[in-house]
């Protein structure tokens, strides 16, 4: 096509869409059993082209190759002209031919088949009446949510997350499918498992914290080992007495990540955002890693019990590590990680790995000439808009539970 479409235009609720340029087109997408395909398996049941006034002969010829094989297609209008001069009349004729092909099936939209085409082409449709025509039912209905789907042999994995940014989700998500669910948390390996749904839309109740994600599986096959290793891994639901609550007052050893305005390596005596901590404008703006490194006492640990440390307020995701003893990323409240494996009676040696998003150094980016400039982006924050909130922030606390 002749231009970029736009990343953000309308789009019906429960439906998604993957964006695909001329060279992927051609190379890459394919139809196979009425459906859009990739190498990689990952399959779409419309080839939406938004708006385009110029196309490649060659572009053109593929789609008609596609709706041969039985791909739906459609487009807000045909195009007018080739997007090329290169081949000349020959060039302009080739298009010409593709077009008068495109308009002959396009006027037979009803019809199942067209000349030995068993697909069919939508021309001046909107995407919403599209798949209306087609049948083709929200694949996700839920407010609140962002997510994404795709499948893996006879099983349909959807990636489930809040929709706005430091809210939550709390309410029920309905997917197109059915199957024996499973609920994967990305952040410590657990999975949930649940009774098979035979009935659509399968319906599935989530709580997700801010920040927090994760995997719905639908499974069409065997699934009761699996599940018998998600039972066995959780904890049992037990009354446990409050914990000892010990909070990190000691000096901070904060090294930054070089090139980005902030010094190297500086103590602070307590945490702060990182939009304080920096001396020039541009270090205020830093964005990436920091590492925090401190030392902790514990006098003893009582047989049995479990240590958790909790960072407090994180922006946006750390990696703590324990006497040498490094443990998954955590990215969304609670921010707790389990060290009892890692802690030791007497002094500790506690390092945290924190990095944010680049909200701050794009918004910085934004006021600065364009050679000055250290990131680049389709969409970028404006220079008005407010630095945000990074790094430790806490309180720190280790929790001793008995």
């Amino acid at each position: 096509c002749d231009g970029r479409p736009d990343h953000y235009a309308p789009f019906p609720a429960g439906h998604k869409y993957d964006l695909c340029n001329p060279d992927a087109f051609l190379t890459r997408i394919s139809v196979k059993g009425g459906k859009w395909c990739t190498p990689e398996g990952i399959e779409y049941g419309v080839l939406w082209i938004p708006e385009s006034t110029r196309m490649l002969p060659e572009t053109m010829e593929h789609l008609i190759r596609g709706i041969e094989k039985g791909g739906i297609a459609a487009m807000a209008r045909l195009p007018d002209e080739p997007a090329t001069r290169k081949d000349g009349e020959r060039g302009r004729e080739r298009f010409m031919q593709a077009r008068n092909t495109l308009v002959a099936i396009s006027s037979l939209t009803d019809c199942r088949v067209f000349d030995g085409y068993s697909g069919r082409l939508y021309v001046g449709k909107t995407i919403g009446d599209v798949l209306k025509a087609e049948n083709i039912e929200p694949d996700v209905r839920g407010d609140g949510i962002i997510w994404n789907h795709r499948r893996s042999g006879d099983n349909d994995w959807y990636f489930i997350a809040p929709a706005k940014e430091g809210e939550g989700f709390d309410g029920e998500v309905r997917f197109r499918t059915t199957g024996t669910p499973q609920i994967w948390h990305p952040e410590n390996g657990l999975i949930d498992g649940g009774r098979g749904v035979t009935a659509l839309p399968a319906r599935i109740k989530l709580s997700l914290a801010p920040a927090q994600s994760c995997f719905v599986m639908f499974r069409k096959s065997d699934c009761r080992n699996v599940e018998r290793r998600a039972t066995e891994s959780r904890s049992s639901s037990v009354e446990c007495p409050p914990p000892q609550a010990i909070p990190l007052v000691a000096p901070w050893r904060i090294s930054f990540l070089a090139g980005f305005g902030m010094p190297t390596n500086m103590t602070m005596s307590s945490l702060a955002p990182w939009k304080s901590l920096g001396p020039t404008p541009e270090a205020k703006a830093f964005s990436g890693t920091a590492a925090y490194e401190t030392e902790f006492n514990l006098a003893s640990i009582a047989p049995g019990s479990r240590t958790v440390l909790n960072l407090g307020r994180v922006e946006s995701i750390a990696k703590v590590t324990v006497n040498g003893t490094s443990f998954s990323a955590i990215w969304a409240l609670p921010y707790s990680v389990d060290v009892t494996d890692a802690v030791k009676p007497g002094m500790n040696h506690l390092r945290i790995e924190v990095t944010d998003t680049w909200f701050n150094r794009m918004a910085y980016d934004d006021g600065r000439p364009e050679g000055e400039r250290k990131t680049w982006a389709f969409r970028r924050p404006r220079k008005t808009e407010p630095l945000r909130d990074s790094g430790l922030i806490g309180p720190v606390k280790i929790l001793s539970y008995k």
